[in-house]
This record gives structure tokens, C-alpha cells and sequence, in this order.
């Protein structure tokens, strides 16, 4: 008796269907699609810190940012630095 769950495909399925409906992407579409996603937030927070007058949200988020940054180099490097002392 056949399986009851999805019915079969004629048309030979997953594999005929176009590679962005599988959720195939080329390799350099995330990259590009991320910088376009973080140029939109930069803009966001630049027009909300424009027409609301918080100027001062701007050079706080640039050092939340920055201390992120840090962090992240610091635990980076940690492990290879006491690697190294001992």
C-alpha cells in the first residue's frame, strides 16, 4: 500500500522546483543581503535619532557597538594567549 503522507509528484519533485524556492542561494547573496539589511537599520536609527532630536543615540550606540567589538576580539584571542603562558 503506498504512504498515505505527501502525495506523489509527477514533475520529479524538489529537485525541478527553482533553486531560490529550495532555499538555495549563491554563495555571496547572504554577505550582500546582510549589508543591505545593516545599511537599512543604519538608516533607521539615523532618521529616528534625526526627527525625534536624540542626537546623543547615535554616539551611544557607536560605543555599545565598539564594547561588543572588544568582546568579541577579547575572547577570541584568550585562548591562544594562555595557551600560550603555559
Amino acid at each position: 500500500m503506498a504512504d498515505q503522507g505527501a502525495p506523489a509528484e509527477p514533475d520529479g519533485g524538489e529537485r525541478n522546483r527553482p533553486a531560490a524556492a529550495r532555499g538555495v542561494t549563491r554563495p555571496l547573496a547572504r554577505p550582500r543581503r546582510r549589508a543591505r539589511h545593516l545599511a537599512h537599520l543604519v538608516g533607521d536609527l539615523a532618521w529616528t535619532a534625526r526627527v525625534n532630536r536624540m542626537w546623543w543615540l547615535l554616539p551611544v550606540v557607536a560605543i555599545a557597538l565598539l564594547g561588543l567589538l572588544a568582546a568579541g576580539a577579547t575572547q577570541a584571542a584568550v585562548p591562544y594567549a594562555v595557551y600560550t603562558l603555559f
